[in-house]
């Protein structure tokens, strides 16, 4: 075969290959891992698998994910990297959350409360070093110990705090803490973005994961975060580290627990049109790297988080 033919072709392919990624559909009540994911229904086409994680081993490069929206959350923690999990500068690789809420709270097991004082009731959570409690799928409010002491501060009906290794919550007058059904920071992280490049999350809601919501750690280029709410997770909303490149675009960040966003090492992040002033904790806590907000750089106030 003459060269320059072989070139032609290889050529061809590797323009034709963002055109031949295929979507891959997600469903958390009617899929199966076992589909091949093709349909969004299944039919002879095949149809939806059930969790993200099955569908990010499906998907080709510069394909997109997309997520039913089923009214009951996702509820896993998510790896996006490698040399598979890559998009194109004409077409990046996409998980599209199609308004879906991705949760990594876990319910205390049978037995776990016990009383503590009045309508207090406690119990020890797995993952301690950061945490949030939800009831009904929203975070509770959070009140802080006082100056570092190990003394549990007054709670009100449907207040908590994280004092001494203990997760105490009080309930309504002559009320169970098992009658709420209530959950708790379980998962270590949402999405762990790692060695990628061209890829996009969007239209998601990320919350209740014991450290951060959504982490970039290192080796991440052309990063794009698109209409997302992260709430309520232990540590921060978003986290970039290392040497990743980060666009944000109409995300709102809030109820986190140590700050909204955490921005470390080398990494460079450019946040537009955004909302991470969830007020308790920093919007954005700078450890390193740089940030530019609406195109000008960001420098924080410099104040801490809370313990």
């Amino acid at each position: 075969m003459d060269w320059r033919y072989g070139a032609v072709i290889s050529l061809v392919l590797l323009l034709a290959a963002p055109i031949l990624a295929r979507d891959i559909f997600v469903n958390n009540q009617s899929g199966d891992d076992h589909a091949n994911g093709r349909a969004a229904e299944f039919s002879s086409a095949g149809g939806p698998v059930r969790t993200i994680s099955r569908g990010l081993q499906l998907v080709d490069q510069g394909g997109r994910v997309r997520l039913a929206n089923t009214g009951i959350p996702y509820r896993e923690s998510v790896f996006l990297g490698g040399p598979k999990h890559r998009g194109f500068a004409s077409r990046p690789l996409v998980l599209d959350g199609g308004g879906a809420i991705l949760d990594g709270t876990v319910v205390a097991a049978a037995g776990a409360w016990h009383h503590d004082r009045d309508n207090v009731f406690a119990f020890r959570p797995r993952r301690l070093t950061y945490q949030q409690l939800f009831y009904d799928g929203r975070p509770l409010k959070r009140v802080p110990g006082v100056g570092g002491s190990a003394r549990v501060p007054r709670l009100e009906p449907f207040e908590w705090a994280l004092i001494g290794g203990k997760l105490y919550f009080c309930t309504e007058q002559d009320r169970l803490p098992g009658e709420y059904q209530l959950r708790h920071a379980g998962l270590p992280v949402g999405i762990s973005i790692y060695n990628t490049d061209y890829v996009r999350v969007q239209n998601l809601t990320v919350q209740g994961f014991h450290s951060d919501g959504i982490r970039l750690a290192d080796n991440v280029e052309n990063c794009e975060l698109l209409k997302l709410e992260c709430r309520a997770n232990g540590r921060c909303g978003i986290s970039a580290g290392g040497t990743c490149r980060l666009d944000v675009v109409g995300v709102t960040c809030y109820d986190n627990g140590r700050a909204e966003m955490m921005v470390e090492g080398f990494a460079q992040v450019k946040i537009r049109d955004s909302d991470l002033a969830g007020g308790r904790v920093p919007p954005i806590k700078i450890q390193g790297g740089n940030v530019t907000v609406d195109g000008v750089d960001y420098h924080p106030p410099g104040r801490d988080s809370l313990d």
